[in-house]
């Protein structure tokens, strides 16, 4: 987390009139969700992109296969209407 208020610290130096926001995917997803919510920065945003994040309560298998049939089907359909490049 000081690492981040390094970095934040260091752009605002850097760009006075920007804006800031944070991003992460995965595990870094994970920690600018971790800052955001426990340090509380002034930020214009933060963007966290498949975060590392454990479920508190775990899906009923019921809608964890319907959630994976709904995506594959929309992946299927997405592939179908793509153009074919040759």
């Amino acid at each position: 987390m000081d690492d981040i208020d390094r970095l934040l610290d260091e752009t605002a130096q850097r760009y006075p009139d920007k804006a800031q926001l944070i991003y992460g995917h995965s595990l870094g997803g994970n920690l600018v969700l971790n800052y955001a919510l426990r340090r509380k920065p002034r930020l214009a945003g933060v963007v966290s992109t498949s975060p590392a994040i454990r479920v508190t309560k775990p899906l009923p298998a019921t809608q964890f296969s319907h959630g994976k049939s709904h995506e594959q089907a929309e992946t299927h359909h997405a592939d179908a209407e793509r153009p074919i490049a040759r």
